[in-house]
């Protein structure tokens, strides 16, 4: 930073605060239940600096959180609905890059040729037909 503050020096202040009293802490992961679950929140002009709103997830399979953030959103929200659509937005938008030839989504929205429409059923765990004895 080019020209820090004293907002500054006590912002750092706080982050190594809270740093030394988690040291102790941990994530435990259970056995249990398989949902994938997501929450989602925004504080709408959260920043006084800039009035940008902060947004905050956190996606849990099962009982154990998985991924989580927080950040400034990157432009100024007209209402605290726009910033929790925003919020919500950029929470489903976090999942992990998928190169087209893996895009087994790509079945339900193309029109494709027959291999590469064998090649995503496959994926899609769809079975051919059984045959039957005798038929």
């Amino acid at each position: 930073m080019h020209s820090p503050t004293s907002a500054h020096l006590v912002a750092a202040k706080r982050v190594l605060r809270y740093i030394k009293g988690t040291l102790d802490h941990g994530l435990y992961f259970t056995k249990g239940f398989t949902t994938l679950q997501g929450f989602t929140d925004a504080d709408w002009d959260g920043s006084p600096s800039d009035r940008k709103s902060i947004s905050g997830y956190c996606i849990f399979f099962g009982d154990n959180p998985v991924s989580w953030s927080a950040k400034k959103q990157p432009t100024v929200s007209r209402s605290s609905t726009e910033a929790e659509y925003r919020s919500l937005a950029s929470t489903t938008a976090g999942v992990t890059y998928i190169a087209s030839i893996d895009q087994a989504a790509d079945i339900f929205t193309k029109g494709l040729a027959a291999p590469r429409f064998e090649f995503l059923k496959t994926k899609l765990k769809v079975l051919p037909p059984l045959q039957l004895a005798g038929g």
